[in-house]
């Protein structure tokens, strides 16, 4: 399967020989370490048995790599692999993840568990890498505490974004909260930048249209 909103960027890395059936009992949560870039170009390489279900970028956009039903090499066993469905994000520890990017790791993971039945409970059906060692993974710090989950758990668990497959509310619900966090973001870095270039009245002006244009086409996207 895959997420409806997500970019597709697909690689031939997963699976063991003839099992490639991802039993998809949770999701472990990972962290880049880095930027987008250099994750996509540890992606590519055909000399390194790396590869995972999701990226989430700084900025909120989705990729998607494996289809879900395939077991990917991200967590750091056979059996946490073959187990699990994995999701990198963007950044480096001590990194909060952004907005948007938070908001569409809820959409990701909502859409993941409603599709499959699961519930969202930590260390039931949501993991970080460093507890995949109870499935034979060597101890690490991944994802160094960047993941909210007292947030995400609520927001999952929040009434007005069922876990309804049939009628799409999950992804249409979790599409508006990743808008609506993609405006708040952009609106705070446009807010940066017009101080940074204060000094030049006329680049103020501009940057504050650019910010005013973008809001206003994100806004007219959320009436829909």
């Amino acid at each position: 399967m895959r997420y409806p909103p997500a970019i597709w960027r697909g690689t031939d890395k997963h699976g063991y020989g003839n099992d490639d059936t991802c039993l998809g009992e949770g999701i472990v949560a990972h962290s880049m370490e880095g930027p987008l870039a250099a994750a996509f170009g540890e992606l590519d390489r055909p000399d390194r048995q790396a590869s995972w279900h999701f990226s989430i970028a700084k900025d909120g956009t989705v990729y998607q790599h494996i289809e879900t039903e395939n077991i990917s090499y991200a967590s750091g066993s056979y059996q946490a692999n073959r187990r699990f469905w994995s999701m990198e994000h963007e950044g480096v520890a001590g990194e909060p993840l952004e907005p948007p990017q938070k908001a569409s790791s809820i959409g990701v993971m909502g859409w993941l568990l409603s599709t499959h039945g699961l519930v969202p409970v930590r260390l039931l059906t949501l993991f970080e890498h460093r507890d995949m060692t109870a499935y034979g993974a060597a101890a690490t710090a991944c994802p160094s505490n960047r993941i909210p989950w007292n947030e995400i758990i609520a927001a999952l668990q929040e009434d007005d974004m069922p876990f309804n497959e049939d009628d799409k509310a999950w992804i249409n619900a979790a599409n508006r909260l990743q808008l609506e966090a993609v405006m708040a973001w952009l609106a705070i870095k446009f807010n940066e930048l017009k101080y940074e270039i204060q000094q030049d009245d006329t680049l103020a002006a501009a940057a504050r249209t650019d910010a005013e244009a973008i809001l206003n086409g994100l806004a007219e996207r959320l009436k829909q």
